[in-house]
């Protein structure tokens, strides 16, 4: 089918639309443009792919051609590219420009003066992706007071032994400090108390001190880095993995002891 009207109508229309979408057009066993399938006189409207000879068990095959061939070939290749996790956040409409980009021209007899494009290898549209990707900036507003996004839970986690599996919430302030992809600072426990267990098996203390007992010590945090928006350090022997993102740091915390502690946090600038 003759697309090239319909999908300059698409492209004027519905221009977002046709960002995440692409259309496969195909060639008879010949290699020249084929009525059956579709087909358009802009390069850029679709893939094409040309025929090739498929081999199918035990040794027999046949030559394949058409959008029955170009379809699935293109889509394989765009699944790939979006199940990419070195690809970061590319959109869809990123990867078929990149597609589209390492897509090799095809010369059709029929049209001799015409330029198609032939669906790409896989690794030469990766690599077209790749130029895409930006590294993301380290951030730079680590640096101040954060305490519970939700007041006594800010973190929770559970500690299991052969006689108990106890879970505990509680609050946690922190002061930081943001240096290029350093990170130091100080924390303190400021309330603890048990969620789920045997209260004769899981006990409050010693690793927090209630509020109203007087001054509570702050704790140095260790071995703190930032890279890109991943957080990392140790206090109060946790060690605690977090993303940042604005005014909210969130991850897990855990600790590999006798007893094994692990837990989440999640924390909201002061």
């Amino acid at each position: 089918m003759e697309l090239t009207d319909e999908i300059a109508y698409i492209k004027r229309n519905y221009p977002e639309a046709f960002k995440h979408m692409f259309i496969a057009g195909g060639t008879d066993s010949e290699g020249a443009r084929w009525e059956n399938v579709n087909s358009s006189n802009n390069q850029d409207d679709m893939l094409y792919g040309l025929a090739e000879n498929v081999e199918a068990p035990p040794g027999s095959g046949c030559r394949v051609s058409g959008t029955s061939f170009s379809a699935p070939e293109a889509s394989n290749t765009l699944a790939r590219l979006a199940a990419d996790q070195s690809l970061g956040d590319l959109t869809m409409g990123q990867l078929i420009d990149s597609m589209f980009d390492a897509a090799p021209p095809m010369f059709v007899k029929t049209h001799p003066t015409a330029i198609y494009r032939n669906v790409p290898k896989y690794v030469e549209a990766r690599d077209r992706a790749l130029g895409l990707v930006k590294e993301k900036p380290t951030p730079s507003g680590l640096t101040g007071e954060w305490v519970s996004k939700i007041a006594g839970k800010g973190i929770v986690w559970t500690e299991e032994s052969q006689f108990a599996t106890c879970k505990y919430a509680g609050d946690v302030e922190l002061k930081l400090t943001q240096k290029g992809n350093v990170l130091t600072g100080s924390a303190r426990w400021v309330s603890r108390k048990l969620e789920e267990g045997d209260s004769m098996l899981c006990p409050v203390a010693p690793l927090a001190r209630e509020i109203g007992t007087g001054e509570i010590p702050w704790e140095a945090i260790r071995s703190g880095t930032v890279s890109a928006s991943n957080v990392t350090f140790e206090v109060l022997g946790f060690t605690w993995e977090g993303t940042f993102i604005t005014d909210r740091i969130n991850g897990r915390i855990y600790e590999g002891r006798i007893i094994p502690k692990k837990g989440s946090f999640d924390l909201k600038r002061k």
